[in-house]
This record gives structure tokens, sequence and C-alpha cells, in this order.
């Protein structure tokens, strides 16, 4: 499979792993978009984790940064962000997803 293949595979599974608003305690769509890429042959690696906040120190975002190898050239480098959805006083407790590799 060619690099270019990989990443159009790689960004359709993100895609269709992403659509909707999420509310739990424990990431699990993030868990999910982890799992269907391993399930269609993509080992993803979550090189960093980082909390985004608002003025007020109050978290309003997630991100992972992922890196998969692909049989031929250079890797996939990729952003997974949980982007706040929820109340004011707790924006995280609903969350929507934004993801992509190139």
């Amino acid at each position: 499979m060619t690099r270019n293949t990989a990443k159009n595979r790689v960004n359709k599974i993100l895609h269709e792993s992403s659509k909707g608003i999420f509310s739990d305690d424990s990431w699990n769509q993030i868990h999910n978009i982890f799992r269907e890429l391993s399930e269609n042959g993509f080992q993803a690696d979550i090189m960093s984790t980082m909390y985004h906040q608002n003025v007020y120190g109050i978290p309003i975002s997630k991100e992972w940064r992922i890196q998969i190898t692909v049989e031929t050239g250079k890797p996939l480098n990729g952003i997974i962000t949980a982007h706040g959805a929820g109340s004011v006083e707790y924006p995280l407790d609903r969350y929507d997803i934004s993801a992509y590799v190139c």
C-alpha cells in the first residue's frame, strides 16, 4: 500500500469515527478510534497528549498527537482533538472530535 493510499484510508476511518457529540468520563470514542484503526491494520502510536485550557484554567480540549508507520515512506503524523461541547463550567462533559493525518 502506498503512503498516499494509507493516508486516505486512515483519514476515512478518522472521519467516520469522529461524527457526533460524545459524553463519557473515559474518552470512549477516542479509544474506539484507536480500535478501528487497529482493526483495519493501522498501528497508531501516541506521541504526546495535552489538555488546552481557557483563561480561567478550565480544560476546554484534549489533543492526542499520533504517528502511524506505513510500509513505504515516512510515517503518517496526525492529531486527534476532543473539543469541549459541554457547559461553560464543564466544557468537556460533552465533546466533538476532529482528526486527521498527513
